[in-house]
């Protein structure tokens, strides 16, 4: 079903549901727990907006680094548009800074995010 809906050139599979996410961010879940049919399907759409941020300020990119799937990784450097520098800020980061240190909340690019995550083949396939 799914791929019948992705070969529709109406379709948007760029539609931010209530937490900001697409339809790439839920697919990159399910290809952390090794279902890779989505995400495989979406990375193809001509449509598709691979930058698109949450609400925290989370790209796809941001969440395939994080959990190490370098299969999803190499596929969003791969797509053309792909920004490597885009900054995620969480709500939380957000929330426990007054206006005037806000710039300090915490940011994070997908080399931050890989460090933290001790994410070592992830930063070498970016850097690549």
């Amino acid at each position: 079903m799914f791929k019948v809906l992705m070969e529709d050139p109406d379709i948007d599979p760029n539609v931010q549901n209530d937490s900001g996410e697409v339809s790439l961010h839920w697919a990159i879940k399910k290809a952390n727990k090794g279902d890779l049919r989505y995400f495989d399907l979406l990375i193809a759409h001509p449509k598709l907006a691979p930058n698109t941020q949450d609400e925290n300020g989370w790209a796809p990119l941001h969440q395939a680094v994080c959990t190490g799937n370098l299969k999803a990784v190499a596929a969003l450097l791969d797509h053309p548009p792909i920004d490597t520098t885009l900054v995620a800020t969480t709500k939380e980061d957000l929330a426990s800074s007054s206006r005037l240190t806000r710039r300090s909340a915490k940011r994070r690019t997908i080399f931050a995010i890989a460090a933290e995550e001790e994410q070592d083949d992830v930063i070498l396939q970016v850097i690549n």
